[in-house]
């Protein structure tokens, strides 16, 4: 009777810790340096620009990312400025036709190439973002240092993965033998951040 016990407990174990790892694994996105492929809830995805790792930072193209959870991005030409918004509550399929109120809010994270910096403030769904010329996001009030700046390689923007993965509620694993990284999102509260299928 104890033998049996003992063997439902760890079939238990078994089928539980597969289940987890089945989950934990397709609510994710996985890059590898170098490489145009990433997997996105257990799909294959083509990027148009590979993670590169640049003076010991892992950089990511942030359209890619930003839209893969379900975010909106801007970019701002002139100064040289991409805006990303994170809704809670509904994501960008859902931003233009339903759901939409003042009742949504997120977060705002700005960043500028070439600048050190990261500025991350809440928002509700009328926020706007205007940049006016000569805009500088180190002389921005809610600024904040990072150790790497965003650059713009061969027409694409590519932003450290830690600093934007974090401040979108994800957790960030990094494989140093494999080279890749992934990003998981976090449950927070009434909303949850998430991979867009």
């Amino acid at each position: 009777m104890m033998k049996k016990g003992i063997l439902f407990i760890l079939v238990v174990v078994v089928i539980s810790t597969a289940v987890m790892s089945y989950a934990s694994n397709n609510a994710s996105m996985t890059l590898q340096i170098g490489n145009t492929t990433a997997t996105v809830y257990g799909k294959q995805a083509v990027l148009d620009a590979a993670p590169v790792i640049i003076d010991g930072r892992t950089m990511v193209p942030i359209r890619f990312i930003a839209e893969s959870l379900d975010c909106i991005v801007d970019w701002d030409a002139e100064n040289k400025a991409v805006t990303i918004l994170q809704y809670k509550n509904f994501g960008v399929s859902g931003a233009v036709s339903e759901g939409v109120s003042e009742n949504n809010f997120g977060k705002r994270i700005i960043l500028q190439i070439g600048k050190n910096a990261v500025a991350v403030d809440d928002i509700t769904y009328d926020t706007v973002t205007t940049y006016q010329k000569g805009f500088d996001l180190l002389k921005s009030t809610n600024a904040v240092q990072i150790d790497a700046a965003p650059v713009i390689i061969n027409g694409r923007t590519l932003v450290p993965i830690r600093v934007i993965a974090e401040n979108l509620n994800c957790k960030v694993d990094w494989d140093a033998q494999n080279k890749t990284v992934t990003i998981i999102p976090v449950y927070y509260g009434e909303g949850t951040a998430r991979l867009s299928d």
